[in-house]
C-alpha cells in the first residue's frame, strides 16, 4: 500500500509501513491532548497529507472521527458548518487554525500545525498504544443535503468492514489496484470509497484536494497519467467536468491517460444515460469501453448499496409510466445489491414488483446504527424499481415535480438544458414552488462563456426545449449569476436552499 497527496508544489508519498507509525504517532498526540477512545474528533480542512492521516488514526485508536470538509467566510459556509458541529457535538475539533478561529462550537481545539509540530515519527512513542481501544472506533457521517438539512448517521467499525468487504469482491479488486480522487473526504464516496478502501485493499492511493484539482485542470493528464490507475470514482458532476475539460486535443490525451482503468464509478444521484454513453462510446469517448461501473448508495448505508460488476455495458431501459409522467425517460442500471445487502422497492406498507416505481428501501449488513435495528429496513426517500436482480433509481421523492399534470424529477429537466449548449455544466437546478399557488416548475441556469447577453434568447429556447422533451411548461426560467447555485461539496446542486433563495428573492440575476 502507498499514498500520494498532490499539490501544485509537488507530491508526498508514504508507504504501508510509514502510514502506520504516523498514523499511530498523531493518535498518541491526540491523546495527549485528552482524546480518549471513543471521544468524538471532527476534522475540517481540505484534503492534505495530515487530513489523509487523521482517518487511519481513528481507527487504531478508536476514535468516533468525522470529517467536516473547508471552512471559509462563504456566504452560508460558515453557518452551515457551526450548525453541524452543533448537531455533532465533538469532543474536538482538529483543522488548520485559520480555521478553527471562525468556529462557534464549545469543543476544545486542536490547530493542525501544533500537532504536526515537531514533526511526525521525530518524537519517540512514551508507549501511549497500550491505551488504543480500536473496537470503539465509529464514522459518523453526514447525509448528502441535497433535498435538506445533512443530519449524522454512524456507522460502526462492522458495518464499514461489510461494505468494504463486498466492495472489493464487487469490484474484484486487490492490491495490486490503484485508486485515484479528487473527491473531498467529507464525502462518503471520497472518504470510504477512496482512502478507507485503499486500507483495506492495501492498494496504491493518489489524492488531490478538490480545490488543487478545479484550479488546475492543464495538469489533470499528467497527475492521472502518472498515477495509472485502475479505479476512480465520481458522480455524474464529476465525470461530466472531466469530459467537458478535457476537450479538443487534450481529449486524446486525456483518453490515454485513462486506458488503465478497469473501475470507472459513476453514482451519487441518479445515472446520466447520455453521459454514459458520451464516456465510452463515439467522438467523446474517454473510458475504456468495459470500464464504467454505475452505482448506487448513500451515507445512511455507509456509502454503496449496489454496483454493476466491471466488464458489464451499462443497462439503460425505459421507465415505466407512472401517474401522467412520460413514460420514455431512460434510466441506467444501478446493477445488483453487494453481498450482505438487499433492496426492496415499496408503496406505504406494500412490496412492489419489478416495473413498478416505489421507494427503494434497503435491508442489511452495512446500514448505519441509527437504521440497522428497524424493522422496515432503511426507508431511503429515492424512487426507483427493480428488473430482475437490478436495481434502477429513478430520483428523490422529495424533488419530484408534480405540475400541470406531469410528474418529472428536475434531472430531467437539467439534462435538457445542459444538453442545449447554453449553460455551464452542472450548473442548473430545477424543482417546484408551491407558493403562492398553484405548483410552479422553475428552472435556474448559470450562462455558457459568451451566452450571457442572450438572457431573454436563452430563456425562452430552454423553455421550448423542455416543453418538447417533457411535455412540462416551465413557469419561471431564468438565468443567475455565475456561482450563485448552491452545491455540495461532492457537487450535486441543493435544490432545497436553491428554492429557498429563489422564495426569498435571493437569487442574482445574471447582468446584460
Amino acid at each position: 500500500m502507498s499514498v500520494t497527496v498532490l499539490s501544485p508544489q509537488g507530491q508526498i508519498t508514504w508507504d504501508r509501513e510509514q502510514i502506520e507509525e504516523m498514523s499511530c504517532d498523531l493518535a498518541i498526540r491526540l491523546m495527549a491532548r485528552g482524546c480518549e477512545p471513543g471521544c468524538r474528533v471532527a476534522v475540517t480542512g481540505d484534503t492534505s497529507s495530515a487530513s489523509a492521516l487523521f482517518a487511519r488514526a481513528a481507527l487504531i485508536a478508536g476514535f468516533q472521527i468525522t470529517y467536516i470538509g473547508v471552512v471559509t467566510r462563504a456566504a452560508g459556509v460558515l453557518a452551515s458548518v457551526n450548525e453541524r458541529l452543533d448537531r455533532l457535538q465533538p469532543d474536538i475539533v482538529v483543522g488548520p487554525a485559520r480555521e478553527l478561529r471562525d468556529l462557534t462550537t464549545r469543543a476544545r481545539r486542536a490547530a493542525v500545525e501544533d500537532l504536526l509540530d515537531p514533526p511526525l515519527r521525530d518524537r519517540p512513542r512514551a508507549g501511549a498504544s497500550g491505551g488504543f481501544e480500536p473496537e470503539r472506533f465509529r464514522l459518523v457521517q453526514f447525509t448528502s443535503g441535497t433535498t435538506g438539512a445533512p443530519a449524522p448517521v454512524t456507522v460502526s467499525r462492522d458495518a464499514l468492514e461489510a461494505n468494504l468487504g463486498a466492495l472489493g469482491r464487487r469490484f474484484e479488486a486487490s492490491a495490486d489496484d490503484s485508486i485515484f480522487s479528487w473527491l473531498p473526504l467529507n464525502h462518503d464516496m471520497g472518504l470510504i470509497g477512496t482512502l478507507l478502501l485503499s486500507d483495506h485493499l492495501g492498494c496504491r492511493l493518489t489524492l488531490c484536494s478538490p480545490s488543487t484539482f478545479l484550479a488546475h485542470p492543464s495538469r489533470w493528464e499528467q497527475w492521472i497519467a502518472a498515477a495509472r490507475p485502475t479505479s476512480i470514482p465520481a458522480p455524474n458532476s464529476g465525470w461530466s467536468l472531466l469530459s467537458y475539460r478535457a476537450g479538443g486535443r487534450d481529449r486524446s490525451a486525456m483518453r490515454r491517460a485513462l486506458e488503465t482503468l478497469r473501475v470507472a464509478v459513476i453514482g451519487a444521484e441518479p445515472v446520466d444515460p447520455g453521459l454514459c454513453e458520451r464516456l465510452v462510446s463515439g467522438p467523446e469517448r474517454l473510458l475504456p469501453g468495459d470500464s464504467l461501473v454505475p452505482a448506487y448508495g448513500l451515507a445512511e448505508a455507509t456509502l454503496a448499496v449496489s454496483a454493476e460488476a466491471p466488464g458489464t455495458a451499462p443497462v439503460i431501459v425505459t421507465a415505466p409510466g407512472t401517474g401522467g409522467s412520460m413514460s420514455d425517460t431512460q434510466v441506467v442500471s444501478a446493477g445488483v445489491p453487494l453481498d450482505g445487502l438487499s433492496v426492496s422497492i415499496r408503496d406505504g406498507g406494500r412490496e412492489l414488483g419489478d416495473f413498478e416505481i416505489g421507494e427503494i428501501t434497503v435491508h442489511g449488513t452495512s446500514l448505519a446504527d441509527e437504521y440497522r435495528a428497524a424493522p422496515g429496513g432503511l426507508a431511503t426517500g429515492d424512487e426507483g424499481f427493480t428488473m430482475g436482480s437490478r436495481l434502477f433509481v429513478t430520483g428523490r421523492r422529495k424533488d419530484l415535480i408534480k405540475v400541470h399534470g406531469r410528474r418529472v424529477f428536475p434531472h430531467e429537466i437539467e439534462r435538457i438544458a445542459e444538453s442545449s449548449g447554453l449553460v455551464r455544466p452542472g450548473r442548473t437546478v430545477a424543482f417546484s414552488v408551491a407558493s403562492p399557488p398553484p405548483e410552479r416548475a422553475v428552472l435556474l441556469v448559470e450562462p455558457a462563456g459568451g451566452t450571457r447577453s442572450r438572457r431573454g434568447e436563452i430563456e425562452e429556447r430552454l423553455g421550448r426545449l423542455v416543453l418538447q422533451g417533457l411535455g412540462v411548461r416551465l413557469d419561471v426560467v431564468s438565468v443567475v449569476e455565475s456561482g450563485s447555485i448552491p452545491k455540495t461539496t461532492s457537487g450535486k446542486v441543493r435544490r432545497n436552499d436553491a428554492r429557498s433563495h429563489f422564495l426569498a428573492g435571493e437569487t442574482l440575476l445574471a447582468r446584460s
